[in-house]
């Protein structure tokens, strides 16, 4: 429930500030997650209104991601 309050919440502030509506998501899980976890934490993705979940299994990646540049 903590979970998905707290997404919830992101996606509400980030929603004002881009001014769209959002419903996907890449949800990033630690490796130590086993199935259940990953589930659980999918679950809580839904239930704070996110409709296509997908998780990202951890590895490298980019610690700030910059939208492209317009051409």
């Amino acid at each position: 429930d903590v979970s998905a309050a707290l997404l919830a919440h992101i996606r509400k502030v980030a929603e004002g500030q881009i001014g769209k509506s959002l419903t996907k998501a890449v949800i990033s899980v630690p490796a130590y997650f086993d199935a259940i976890a990953v589930g659980t934490t999918l679950e809580a993705a839904k239930r704070a209104g996110f409709s296509d979940r997908r998780p990202c299994p951890p590895g490298p990646f980019p610690t700030r991601w910059r939208p492209p540049r317009p051409s």
